[in-house]
């Protein structure tokens, strides 16, 4: 016998979404719990989402537990109207983001409407934990949706996520031009936080008076121990570097290149790299790669807030510590956050 046509939407649908606790300590799959949306599925959509985890696996996005089942689940939902009524359900389930971390540190570039996002590491159990607020319904539910996804995983798990989820799940296509572009700098600045926290975690009770002897110019180069520790989580932040918008690599100047390139996964608003080299060409030290050996870096990124000088320059020799242990033999770091350059001018 023929299968009967699918039949119309009519009854509350029920997706086995996460559960709405935002500060869980472990990446891990929840409880599932039933939210409410406005329609009931037929057997053929509920079919397709127990197959959608290993659909979204097999799309090889790196997602976390969370957001892979989160991913699956919105792909599912026939169209979009549902989703958007599953996203203004999450708004109204994000947990309260206190008045005094909505600085302009914690602020998203480039959204429609204004999104704060603020993140913490637990160093025991080295995982991150972010909150999230915006003047909008619609965007604090897609804030939401990423925060239900990313809280309680590590650095690394989080810097591996493929934005291409986004499109996985469906809300490229229903959501505007403008919000899809808020939604990825939403997950950008996600990572970048989770990249400084973990560099900077793993940096530890290291210091920049404790790395190897400063060469004569006033160059340091990293101690070992701080720069294996901090490998993972410069390899990860070195893979989210990639964006759409950064400098080609100049092949005449890879060194230069390669810093540029690795430290754009702190997202810098400004970012000033100076091979310095030529004046140090009778140093020890100085042969380089290509005769590039001595370099200056000015950044400015919003990852910094909060960190001290001491932490702001671990993290950049953990993003740079392959360079660190071959070509470069000084660097000289100039690193502020938005924030601090914002209240000098």
């Amino acid at each position: 016998m023929a299968p009967s046509a699918p039949t119309a939407f009519a009854a509350p649908l029920s997706l086995p979404l996460p559960s709405s606790s935002f500060h869980g300590t472990t990446c891990v799959r929840r409880p599932r719990t039933r939210l409410p949306v406005v329609a009931r599925r037929p057997a053929a959509a509920a079919a397709a989402a127990a197959a959608a985890p290993r659909m979204a696996d097999d799309a090889g996005l790196a997602l976390t537990p969370e957001l892979g089942k989160l991913t699956s689940m919105f792909k599912a939902v026939p169209d979009a109207k549902l989703r958007y009524q599953q996203l203004l359900f999450f708004a109204k389930e994000l947990a309260p983001m206190p008045d005094e971390l909505k600085t302009p540190a914690n602020k998203v570039p480039g959204c429609l409407s204004t999104v704060y996002l603020s993140a913490t590491l637990d160093p025991e159990a080295r995982t991150v934990s972010y909150v999230a607020d915006s003047d909008a319904q619609l965007t604090k539910g897609l804030a939401a949706l990423l925060l239900r996804g990313v809280n309680g995983c590590t650095p690394e798990e989080i810097a591996a996520i493929d934005p291409a989820f986004i499109s996985e799940s469906g809300l490229s296509v229903s959501l505007t031009p403008g919000r899809n572009n808020g939604f990825l700098n939403m997950l950008a600045l996600v990572k970048s936080k989770a990249v400084a926290l973990g560099a900077a975690a793993d940096a530890g009770a290291a210091t920049v008076a404790a790395r190897d002897a400063p060469a004569a110019d006033g160059g340091a180069p990293p101690a070992n121990g701080a720069g294996a520790a901090s490998a993972s989580a410069a390899s990860a932040a070195a893979a989210a570097a990639v964006e759409e918008d950064e400098e080609p690599d100049d092949p005449t100047a890879p060194v230069a290149s390669a810093i540029r390139r690795k430290l754009g996964a702190l997202r810098p608003s400004s970012l000033v790299v100076t091979d310095n080299s030529a004046s140090h060409a009778g140093h020890a030290g100085a042969r380089g790669l290509n005769g590039e050996s001595h370099f200056k870096v000015s950044v400015v990124a919003d990852a910094f807030d909060g960190l001290s000088a001491v932490k702001r320059h671990q993290v950049i020799y953990a993003l740079l510590k392959d360079e660190m242990a071959g070509p470069i033999h000084a660097l000289e770091i100039e690193a502020r956050s938005v924030a601090e350059v914002a209240s000098q001018t």
